[in-house]
């Protein structure tokens, strides 16, 4: 998408350029992400910070961030990557959430990630509360899990 001069000026009136990043000042989204307005659509201000210095962003890639910083959109803490990429670099800085679902492949290792790590002694006592009647919603209740923990190990799919 192109950007006449007016939205250029408008969106660097909207950053404050510390040491460090420069932060979107103005509309975020709940995970942080400055929010902006250009030809009348909402975009990710660090998509656009990156579309301004840099281009067009390949079809179907992300606009990721090196510093973490969701508000962010100086351009060199910007790097263009698909979802592994993404996934990949969140896995090893240490800030994949816990409430992850499912499983992904980082490196080609297959990570099969849980909202609460249970005890292989939890796992066993699950197992036979729930082969004597204890409903899944109880249980889940009685060891501070989600339901779907509680599936996952009733139906052997939970892996710690």
């Amino acid at each position: 998408m192109e950007y006449n001069n007016d939205l250029k000026d408008e969106f660097f009136a909207n950053i404050t350029k510390t040491d460090l990043c420069w932060i979107w000042n103005v509309s975020k989204n709940r995970q942080g992400y400055g929010v902006c307005t250009a030809g009348g659509l909402r975009h990710s201000a660090h998509r656009v910070s990156w579309t301004l210095h840099y281009g067009a962003i390949p079809k179907g890639m992300l606009v990721c961030h090196r510093c973490d910083n969701p508000s962010c959109v100086k351009p060199d803490h910007l790097f263009i990557g698909t979802h592994s990429d993404n996934s990949r670099d969140a896995y090893y800085k240490g800030r994949l959430p816990h409430l992850v679902k499912g499983q992904f492949k980082i490196d080609g290792v297959i990570i099969k990630s849980r909202p609460r790590a249970l005890s292989s002694d939890q796992v066993i006592e699950i197992k036979r509360l729930y082969n004597h009647g204890i409903r899944q919603r109880d249980l889940a209740k009685q060891f501070k899990v989600r339901r779907n923990t509680i599936w996952r190990v009733v139906n052997d799919l939970y892996c710690k």
